[in-house]
């Protein structure tokens, strides 16, 4: 019973990490100080660098998420390690979108807007996939 308590603990933390998440990037300010048109013929290093971090998150959701549909409501196990890498992907296209929002990167407001919309997209559907599966308990 104990393992059982650890797993519904650990899917509870995944599950309130990404509502935080979910909070944060919504209340990004992704058009405060951005210029209107920004043109690079070679992005700086840390929009490719951004650009990376949102691939990585994007395959790592893309593969998890089919695990996870196919194994998490088999295995609770399981289901919690993969709960923890869709986190992870989320993270990542999250950290992506920091950066691009970034006064410093030099990005333009669509970019902002649009990446922070996807992310934001990304993190709400982790949820709905995540949440029948990871139901808190009722707190005593």
């Amino acid at each position: 019973m104990s393992n059982n308590n650890n797993t519904i603990d650990e899917n509870e933390r995944v599950l309130e990490a990404l509502e935080r998440l979910q909070i944060s990037l919504k209340e990004l300010p992704d058009k405060q100080n951005a210029p209107h048109f920004s043109h690079w013929r070679v992005p700086p290093e840390a929009v490719t660098t951004a650009y990376d971090y949102m691939d990585k998150g994007t395959e790592l959701v893309k593969a998890t998420s089919t695990k996870y549909t196919l194994v998490g409501k088999i295995d609770s196990t399981e289901g919690s390690k993969l709960a923890k890498e869709l986190l992870k992907g989320c993270e990542y296209i999250s950290t992506g979108v920091l950066v691009l929002c970034n006064d410093d990167t030099g990005c333009a407001q669509s970019t902002r807007h649009f990446a922070n919309q996807a992310a934001r997209a990304v993190v709400s559907t982790t949820i709905a996939l995540l949440g029948p599966n990871l139901k808190r308990r009722p707190r005593t």
